[in-house]
């Protein structure tokens, strides 16, 4: 494996999932305690997205006209199942610490998440149960409680960041006013997404409902149980920028950080960042 990019670890920092890309097509890897794995392979292309704290891992499998969920479980790979109809499965599966995982899906054909439903499958299920939220709601993420958070879309766009009970009652999350918001993952008591127009990334006290805006140019893509934030490649904790060193002429990009203060991103190097020297490792 030659261009392999890391994607996500697991709340204890033991786990971390990340694929090898080959042309347009992924190809899975899981570390367990630094020692790689390649996964089970049963389409053209597998993508691995997270990974829990047992080491259940999950992704996304295309081949061809079909895509689907799966899950990767002490050795086997296990397809997930939609419900009767063809579905586009996006924009990629999140699992908590009792390995339920939700997806939202929409009608092939459609696109845009109004017409869209969120899916979970219970541990260890197989089969999915739709979720009674609103028109419009698109899930990102699940905590260790089951709360779902992400955003309701009105024409395709984001209109309110949410937080959701599997029975379908919502909270709406605070944005300050003539913003709209997503909220895109969470954990614990923290929730992470973005604020537009001024596309900074916001930071939830889902307790509380407090919102703190972290200057930064783009979206918040994960966050750990203490709030650390990881936003286009930089780790934010406190709200200030935590620099990831490396050797002369590779710059650090953060993709996901552990509760234990594990962060793993990648290093790029090259005049425009473009090449790939691999995965690493901080820990912070």
């Amino acid at each position: 494996m030659r261009n392999v990019t890391a994607a996500g670890v697991d709340p204890t920092g033991r786990y971390v999932v990340g694929n090898d890309v080959v042309g347009q097509d992924f190809r899975p890897v899981l570390w367990t305690d630094g020692k790689p794995r390649a996964l089970p392979v049963p389409g053209r292309s597998v993508e691995v997205t997270a990974v829990n704290a047992a080491g259940v891992a999950v992704g996304l499998v295309e081949d061809g006209r079909q895509e689907y969920v799966f899950r990767y479980q002490q050795g086997a790979s296990t397809r997930l199942r939609t419900p009767p109809g063809n579905w586009h499965v996006y924009p990629r599966p999140a699992i908590n610490a009792a390995g339920d995982i939700v997806i939202n899906a929409e009608p092939s054909g459609k696109s845009g998440g109004e017409d869209s439903v969120v899916l979970l499958w219970r541990a260890g299920s197989t089969e999915a149960v739709k979720l009674p939220l609103p028109d419009g709601a698109n899930a990102f993420a699940i905590t260790d409680d089951g709360t779902i958070v992400g955003a309701l879309y009105r024409k395709g766009v984001a209109s309110a960041a949410y937080a959701w009970d599997q029975q379908g009652k919502g909270r709406k999350l605070t944005a300050p006013a003539g913003e709209t918001a997503a909220g895109y993952t969470a954990r614990g008591d923290w929730a992470t997404g973005g604020l537009w127009p001024s596309r900074s990334a916001a930071l939830w006290n889902l307790r509380t409902g407090a919102l703190t805006r972290l200057t930064t140019d783009g979206p918040g893509d994960a966050v750990n149980a203490s709030g650390w934030v990881v936003a286009k490649g930089v780790l934010l904790r406190d709200g200030a920028a935590v620099e990831l060193p490396l050797p002369g002429g590779q710059a650090g990009l953060a993709v996901a950080v552990s509760d234990t203060g594990l962060v793993v991103g990648l290093a790029r190097t090259g005049v425009d960042g473009a090449a790939n020297p691999g995965p690493r490792v901080w820990r912070c």
